[in-house]
């Protein structure tokens, strides 16, 4: 939206004569930054891979050129932009926690952008949510209908603020099919996702608990922006879809198993 916004004045204002302005000559605006550690369980255990990460450490603004953040007691580390945001990069996951927080520990975490034209200094100190959503219901099943399916499990038992819902696709490596973002009500046991699947085909759903709430902040240069430090942990369910055949064969066995009764 904001693009196309940009593209409707830039042309308004070409049509009209006036110079405009260059990216470099206009101001910073720093939208949001968001810090968040993962946990990963896969149908609640631990999972075959390092299940502690930095899911998210990323800025998203406009008229941002380079931005680099510097970790408590560490070197200056590089965002890279990927299109929507400028964002940690690289392998960052980890066995422990522990392992983690020697890279990226608890603290005072220096945002700098274009080259020192204006910062940020952000406090991160997150409380972890206790336990996860039980997907046991949903692992390992084979016959989840594949046209708008609702998937379900029991209420939430532990402490937390939101949820957030993410279905993937594992033949797509990086694709998410679909995604319910926070805000969704902790107490939320259920998601119809918004379309359909395909049959025999698997996936992975993701419904993570998020600890932690937004605050607004200021750069040096009084650039409002939202700050989102956060603690998730993520619970992940793999599922199949059953084939063509398979359901068409349990309708027309429903449908004979009807006329059968209403003959008697």
């Amino acid at each position: 939206m904001k693009l196309r916004t940009t593209l409707v004045v830039l042309a308004v204002t070409l049509v009209a004569g006036l110079v405009v302005p260059s990216a470099a000559d206009a101001a910073l605006d720093i939208e949001a930054i968001f810090i968040d550690t993962a946990e990963d369980y896969l149908d609640g255990a631990a999972p075959p891979w390092d299940r502690y990460w930095m899911e998210e450490l990323e800025v998203v603004g406009t008229d941002i050129t380079s931005v680099t953040v510097t970790p408590p007691g560490k070197d200056p580390v590089a965002l890279e932009f990927d299109g929507e945001g400028w964002e940690l990069e690289g392998s960052v996951q980890y066995g422990t926690l522990a392992a983690l927080r020697a890279d990226y520990p608890v603290g005072d975490y220096v945002f700098s952008f274009n080259g020192g034209a204006d910062s940020v200094t952000v406090p991160y100190n997150p409380t972890a949510p206790s336990g996860i959503v039980d997907l046991s219901s949903i692992h390992g099943r084979t016959d989840v209908p594949w046209q708008t399916p609702t998937l379900s499990w029991p209420a939430y038992a532990g402490t937390g603020d939101t949820l957030r819902m993410l279905l993937f696709d594992p033949a797509v490596a990086g694709f998410d099919l679909y995604e319910n973002d926070p805000p969704v009500d902790i107490g939320e046991t259920s998601w119809t996702l918004p379309g359909d699947l395909a049959p025999s085909h698997a996936y992975e759903l993701e419904v993570s608990v998020f600890a932690g709430s937004p605050t607004t902040l200021l750069t040096v240069e009084s650039d409002e922006f939202i700050y989102y430090p956060v603690f998730e942990n993520i619970n992940i369910a793999e599922f199949s879809t059953p084939e063509p055949a398979t359901i068409a064969f349990v309708v027309l066995g429903a449908v004979g198993l009807v006329l059968r009764r209403r003959r008697k």
